[in-house]
């Protein structure tokens, strides 16, 4: 069976595209809401059925300027520990230059993000499967039923992220910065600085 992606909701209400989403039956995520937890309700059962799901930890594209992996969220650490699945960190690279950023002047003066596709000329996109990580020793009780803090999901999450960072290393040819952008101080925190802020898509359910 092919795998199921978590992606954010909107992508299932677009012309074509969405159509395509939902026949091939992936996964949305309303993010910033309680919703968001539903999605991984979906994706446990999808695990536990034999299934494979393709995960962002980051609930995102990176907005780190550099492009390199940012904080991410707990979603991947709670399923993959509720689930007890191997997990495999995948790593691409190429797609940003079909699908980016770029800073736009708003109307309060601010410079904004905004999406930008370009599908030519013709892109080339790598992508690199690592191995299966072992996260059951990263955690004091590996079983699905166990109930894991907030230190030992983002200890977790880290080890996903480091992973995902190795293998993007040897795709691009470079060694990453030290530490690991917090898109929400927008800065780049020093090494060690915990994953998993509160909030968010596949975090902890968020006010907004």
């Amino acid at each position: 069976a092919l795998p199921r992606f978590l992606a954010k909701d909107s992508l299932f209400r677009a012309p074509v595209l969405g159509y395509i989403m939902r026949k091939l039956a992936h996964i949305p995520v309303v993010r910033g809401s309680v919703d968001a937890r539903k999605s991984l309700i979906t994706a446990r059962k999808v695990v536990e059925a034999g299934g494979a799901v393709v995960i962002f930890p980051e609930g995102t594209t990176t907005h780190d300027p550099q492009l390199w992996p940012m904080q991410a969220r707990t979603g991947a650490a709670r399923l993959a520990l509720s689930t007890g699945a191997p997990v495999y960190p995948v790593a691409h690279w190429g797609d940003e230059q079909i699908l980016g950023y770029v800073d736009e002047p708003g109307e309060d003066g601010r410079v904004k993000e905004k999406r930008k596709v370009s599908l030519f000329p013709r892109k080339t996109v790598r992508v690199k499967v690592g191995p299966a990580l072992d996260i059951a020793s990263l955690v004091a009780d590996p079983s699905p039923e166990a109930k894991h803090t907030r230190t030992e999901l983002g200890v977790v999450t880290d080890a996903m992220l480091d992973a995902i960072t190795a293998e993007l290393e040897e795709i691009r040819g470079e060694k990453a910065p030290e530490g690991r952008w917090n898109p929400r101080t927008k800065r780049r925190e020093a090494p060690g600085t915990p994953s998993g802020p509160v909030g968010g898509a596949l975090g902890e359910p968020d006010a907004k």
